[in-house]
């Protein structure tokens, strides 16, 4: 499911036009996030931060995404670099930041369960102790980006002007926790037999995810078979991504912002409706992150939505960039 989610952001550099070029990778030492120990937070930044010091505008990445692939989303119409400071992070987990992968005293297993809460958290004192910056301009994302995107205007309503999920939620329905919970009962499986069978079923459950036209497409139906036996013979099992993704899996699954408004989803609505200004976009054909709770979010808190159908789901995004580029940039760049 990486590997799908990855290949729609190599996808997406190659149609943004002009993408920026890749900045370099820095750390923030945070020393603990929570139960979290050794807390180094990557990013990159793009743009410079003006006088004011009001043009920063936050990107957390996506599931299994890492900021070395977000340099598109540093391009105009979405965010000008010659407009804003824009900081691209890598979240807890994705093998960058501190991970089961990489953490050297809490390798694998050991690594604590993740919330996107942790996440926002980390982020939050990367932009106010490390960046020293008081408030943002923007905080917008896709995919798991967007569900942080949901958490911070529910943890830091005043911290920012503007917020723009992107195919992202504001709590997984039914539908999304079970499938993000077998993805990992499958790596759990995989870790445990290292068995071409559970490569097979991995392979099998991910395609499911994909719109039946662009399945399809990918997979001609004389060589369905094929395809999976294939998958299963890859010998390309990495036991430090399996935990990466199983806790970023478990943190998606466990995003609920109503927790900041006594479980009360209606509440928080009406709360962000009132206090912050937000865009929400979503996908209408999306299987991975599906669009109901998003767009009944919008509805209660009066948010506008822009609902694209591309044809490509979850990947709408990169399939036609204009669609939702040019009007979440002119969001982000209103200023009344």
């Amino acid at each position: 499911m990486m590997r799908g989610l990855m290949s729609l952001a190599a996808a997406a550099l190659a149609i943004f036009a002009l993408p920026a070029a890749a900045q370099e990778q820095q750390f923030a030492e945070l020393g603990t996030c929570g139960e979290i120990s050794d807390c180094r937070i990557g990013y990159r930044t793009y743009g410079t931060l003006n006088e004011a010091r009001d043009n920063a505008v936050l990107v957390p990445a996506w599931y299994g995404g890492s900021t070395e692939q977000m340099g598109f989303m540093a391009t105009a119409p979405f965010l000008d670099p010659e407009r804003y400071f824009i900081i691209l992070v890598d979240p807890i987990g994705n093998g960058v930041s501190i991970s089961p992968s990489n953490s050297p005293s809490q390798s694998m297993g050991e690594f604590p369960e993740l919330t996107i809460g942790d996440m926002v958290e980390s982020e939050y004192r990367l932009v106010t102790e490390h960046l020293g910056l008081e408030s943002l301009h923007a905080v917008t994302g896709i995919s798991m980006g967007g569900m942080q995107t949901f958490e911070w205007a529910a943890r830091y309503l005043d911290f920012a002007d503007r917020f723009v999920p992107i195919i992202g939620s504001p709590r997984l329905p039914a539908y999304d926790i079970v499938r993000w919970d077998t993805a990992n009962a499958i790596r759990a499986w995989e870790r445990a037999c290292r068995c071409p069978e559970a490569r097979a079923i991995e392979a099998g459950f991910g395609i499911t995810t994909r719109p039946i036209g662009v399945a399809n497409d990918a997979v001609a139906r004389a060589e369905a078979f094929d395809f999976i036996e294939t998958r299963a013979a890859q010998d390309d099992f990495d036991e430090g991504e399996s935990w990466d993704l199983q806790r970023q899996g478990e943190a998606m699954i466990d995003l609920d912002i109503s927790r900041h408004f006594g479980g009360d989803m209606a509440l928080a609505a009406r709360e962000l409706g009132r206090q912050v200004d937000m865009m929400i976009v979503v996908s209408r054909e999306d299987r991975i992150v599906s669009p109901e709770p998003a767009m009944d979010f919008a509805r209660l808190a009066g948010f506008p939505v822009l609902v694209t159908d591309e044809g490509c789901g979850h990947g709408d995004f990169n399939c036609n960039p204009d669609v939702w580029t040019v009007a979440a940039g002119a969001f982000l760049a209103d200023d009344d």
